[in-house]
Parts: structure tokens; C-alpha cells; sequence
């Protein structure tokens, strides 16, 4: 109805209610086992148990007239539950099935809710997508909504709930949202290490230089749907660093199992071996990664000699028309007058209650003419935020923002040898008189 898509999907998600079990009692604590993804909860004399399965059933066209069902639970599906359950309670093998509850649940492509002003779309609210936990965090939710809809931000920091987390182009693709969403769903009680790295979606966005950095034996990290370089393994390895297509861990690759992705869908077999996923799988620790040393020499390179990052992920906006210059004084906590045209500068944009809403680099192109470059994985939110914020200040039609970060390559020359590198680019040796070339120009 508002032509808003939303990086939203149901499946039919299960559990089942035990026949008494000697010794269960209301008192006993609730149980999760992360390595069999499974849950156990006492539920008076019986136990109430379920999980998510790796090979979840997705309901690819849910009935208009649909309302507070249930479906028939398929055993085939949910028996990876039950063999988990077996395996960590076995009393479970030998009682009886109560009762089964299988209804529609709304999964996102990371596991987090939708809630917040929808990008593209001026006054449209979403709260949705709860992900199993709506009870759990509905009191919380309609407390930060309602001030965020009252009084502009919320109390707390949500971007990770935001629907602007994710890319335009990466919620248009309905390949992209379910194969995503399939992998947040079969991970929900993975161990969420710091450098973990999804197999999915890979490939949305990606700069001029991917094939050039990916000959090199770039290691690819997924931010805001773009492949940005992490760091390499040479170039030996090469392309072969890439992650491959998306096989869902070998869940849909049984014979007849591809059903449950959707109405025609073909099984999918598992791929043999996954060189860009053992390069993963290095990294899934607390401690150093195994990543560890090649970085460090990447380092090295950097404080002692020179380095060129591809950072083409960052926001690139574009501000002009005849009240810009205005518009981002007003928008903008650095003090923006009279910044000559070249002129660089570093600065927050923050709300009314004086939240920082996003730390920007801009650049006065001309008059009221402006770059700005933000955050690689904020850049949908800062968007959304600046034409938000021009419009509650009465900017209108005298100020346009275009987003360009899908037109331009970002490079970013780095160490005490940058201006050697660049002496010869730039029209000759003025620029190893660093005097001639100051910070912010």
C-alpha cells in the first residue's frame, strides 16, 4: 500500500508440548543448548520443546485472510529438533507428543526486529519482525517508539533494530532477504564471535576495484551489502578467496527437501569444499584470529611505509541548490560559515537532545555545493536522517540530496610515505613541502 518492501519473511516455526515426564515441576529454570540449537522450558508436569532447524520451511505466499492459525506440523522438518532434544534429555525418546504448535513467525535477515521511520517513506513506522521475541521485547519497543515518534530519537540506541540498516537494493532482492534471513534463522544460537562473517547475500555491492583486490587474494567482509576488503591471503589463493553461492549448509540438499525454500524451488546441493569459509572459521575466536599475522604485516606497511584502502563502502551524498550552504550550517554541529571551497571538514550531525546521529567528513565543493562522506554501514540512516532533518528545518525544494556512493571509488592513502606516492599523481614534486598540502585539504 505504501510501496515499502520489507526485508521480512514468515515460516512455519514449531514447537511441541511433551506428555508429563517424572520429576518436571513449574520451578525448573528454562534451558537452551546452543550446540544443538535447541530449547527446553517447563511447562507444568511436561516440557515445552523446540529449536531452529537448519532446513526451516518458509511460507512464501501467506493467505490474505489468514489470521491467528495454525499448519500441521511436518515431522520430516522439525525431527532435527527432536534429535537434538533426544540427545540432550533422553527421557524425551521415550514419552509422548501433547500437543504441537506450528504457526507463522516473521523472520528478518538478521534476526532483529524492524522498528523505526521506514527509509523512502515520510511518517510510515515500522514495528515488526520480532523474530520469536515480540512478548519479550514489546514493553521496551513501544517505549522507545513512542519517543522517537514524540520527541525525534529514541532513548536509547536502536540502529540495530532500524529498518535503515539494511541497503535499498539489498531489500529489493527477494533472493537476497530469504537466503540471509535463512542464515540468521538456522545461526540463532551460534556463538556470535566478533569477526564472524555471513556466507550469504554475498556480492550485492561491490566496488570498481573487487576484481583487482580479489586477484590479490582479498578476504571479503559484508557491510551494508557491499564487499569491503578485509584483509589477504595473497595472491597465490587469488580469486579463490571469494565466497561461493549460497548452498544453506547442505539443508536443502536431501532429495525432495528444496520444497520447503518455496513452490518450484530446486534442491540445493552443498558445495564440497568452501576455501572463503575456512578462512571464517579462522577467525571465530576471542582471542587473535588466524588472520592475526597477516594483518599485522599490513601494519607494518602502513605506519612504515604507505597503504591504499579501497573504502568505496563509506556514504557518498552530494548537497546542493541554492540554500545548501545554509542547510548545512543548519544541519551539521561543526561550524560550517565561511569554509573556503577545497576546505575539509570533520564534524557530527546531532538531533535535538543533542544525540550524535552520525560523524560525517565534508567537503564545500563550491557555492552551496557540498560532498559528504559517511559511514559504510550507516549510510541508509544518515540519508534518511539529513532529508528528515532539512525538512523539519524548512529547507524544502532549496536544498536536494542525491546519493552517489554507488558512483564514485573511495581510496584512502595512508603513512609517512603517502605524499611520495602522491607527488608524481598530482602535478609534481609541490607536494612534498607537506606545508603545501595541510590537514583538511
Amino acid at each position: 500500500m505504501a510501496g515499502a518492501p520489507l526485508p521480512l519473511l514468515a515460516m512455519k516455526h514449531a514447537y511441541v508440548v511433551t506428555e508429563p515426564l517424572e520429576g518436571m515441576h513449574g520451578g525448573l529454570p528454562n534451558v537452551r543448548d546452543h550446540d544443538l540449537s535447541v530449547y527446553l522450558k517447563a511447562q507444568g508436569s511436561a516440557m515445552a520443546i523446540g529449536g531452529y532447524e537448519t532446513n526451516p520451511e518458509f511460507w512464501a505466499q501467506p493467505a490474505s485472510d489468514f489470521a491467528f492459525g495454525l499448519f500441521d506440523l511436518d515431522w520430516d522438518t522439525f525431527l532435527q529438533n527432536m534429535t537434538g532434544h533426544v540427545q540432550r534429555c533422553p527421557a524425551v525418546e521415550h514419552t509422548g507428543i501433547a500437543s504441537t504448535v506450528c504457526g507463522p513467525e516473521s523472520f528478518t535477515p538478521d534476526h532483529k526486529p524492524l522498528v523505526g521511520p521506514q527509509p523512502g517513506v515520510r511518517g510510515l513506522w515500522q514495528a515488526c519482525g520480532f523474530n520469536s521475541m515480540g512478548m519479550m521485547l514489546s514493553g521496551g519497543i513501544g517505549r522507545e517508539l513512542a519517543a522517537w515518534v514524540l520527541h525525534g530519537a529514541p532513548t536509547l540506541d536502536l540502529f540495530g533494530f532500524d529498518p535503515a540498516r539494511f541497503h535499498a537494493s539489498t531489500v529489493a532482492d527477494a533472493r537476497w532477504v530469504q537466503d540471509r534471513t535463512h542464515e540468521s534463522y538456522a545461526k540463532t544460537y551460534a556463538i556470535v564471535f566478533p569477526s564472524d562473517e555471513p556466507l550469504a547475500g554475498r556480492g550485492a555491492r561491490r566496488s570498481a576495484l573487487h576484481d583487482c583486490l580479489a586477484a590479490a587474494g582479498c578476504v571479503f567482509q559484508a557491510r551494508h551489502g557491499f564487499e569491503r576488503p578485509g584483509w589477504f591471503v595473497g595472491p597465490d589463493v587469488g580469486a579463490g578467496a571469494l565466497p561461493q553461492g549460497y548452498d544453506y549448509y547442505g539443508a536443502y540438499a536431501d532429495e525432495e527437501s528444496g520444497w520447503r525454500l518455496g513452490a518450484g524451488r530446486a534442491d540445493v546441493a552443498a558445495h564440497e569444499s568452501q576455501p572463503y569459509l575456512d578462512f571464517v572459521e579462522g577467525e571465530l575466536t576471542f582471542g587473535w584470529p588466524a588472520s592475526f599475522g597477516r594483518v599485522a604485516e599490513e601494519v607494518r606497511a602502513a605506519r612504515s611505509g604507505v597503504a591504499l584502502f579501497d573504502q568505496s563502502y563509506f556514504g557518498k551524498l552530494l548537497i546542493s541548490g541554492p540554500r545548501a550552504d545554509a542547510a548545512m550550517q543548519w544541519v551539521c554541529g561543526n561550524d560550517m560559515e565561511g569554509r573556503a571551497p577545497g576546505a575539509v571538514v570533520y564534524t557530527p550531525l546531532c538531533n535535538a537532545r543533542g544525540g550524535v546521529e552520525a560523524d560525517v567528513t565534508v567537503t564545500r565543493l563550491a557555492d552551496n555545493r557540498w560532498y559528504m562522506c559517511t559511514g559504510g554501514a550507516t549510510a541508509s540512516h544518515d540519508l534518511r536522517w539529513i532529508e528528515s532533518a532539512l525538512d523539519e528545518g524548512g529547507f524544502g525544494r532549496g536544498v536536494s540530496v542525491a546519493d552517489i556512493s554507488d558512483e564514485l571509488t573511495l581510496l584512502s592513502v595512508q603513512g609517512p610515505l603517502s605524499h611520495q606516492l602522491l607527488a608524481p599523481l598530482v602535478g609534481g614534486g609541490a607536494i612534498d613541502d607537506l606545508s603545501a598540502f595541510p590537514f583538511s585539504t
